[in-house]
């Protein structure tokens, strides 16, 4: 039963992980995006939605042979930077659809009410 439950943990280990770190880049990330008048906004959007459009296997197989390159080789850090480049377009995707379609109104009233910007994020743009 052993060999079950280490895989149980690791696997269990990855998902909290991959999760945790998609949500502390993709959050931000998408904010900044959502709200963004650059030129580069589209680019910088398409290429973080498109492990999407891969073949997990190529992703997989990609993964392998780079993160071999920088030295990382097979190891649970490869496994967990692995996992959250799958996850991360998730998150973006779903706080874009929802970050879009909220009024700017809503931000600048809390500002203008004499909210600082971490206020202002914490209790009005991320809920």
């Amino acid at each position: 039963y052993q060999p079950f439950i280490d895989a149980l943990n690791v696997s269990i280990q990855v998902a909290i992980g991959a999760t945790l770190l998609s949500c502390v880049i993709g959050v931000p990330a998408c904010l900044y995006l959502a709200r963004s008048r650059s030129a580069w906004t589209s680019a910088v959007m398409t290429f973080l939605l498109s492990p999407l459009s891969m073949p997990m296997i190529v992703i997989g197989f990609a993964s392998l042979f780079f993160l071999s390159w920088l030295g990382i080789g097979i190891s649970f850090t490869a496994l967990l930077i692995t996992h959250m480049v799958v996850c991360l377009p998730y998150v973006i995707r779903t706080v874009a659809g929802v970050y879009a379609g909220i009024p700017t109104s809503y931000e600048e009233a809390a500002a203008i009410l004499g909210a600082n910007p971490l206020r202002v994020f914490w209790h009005v743009t991320l809920p």
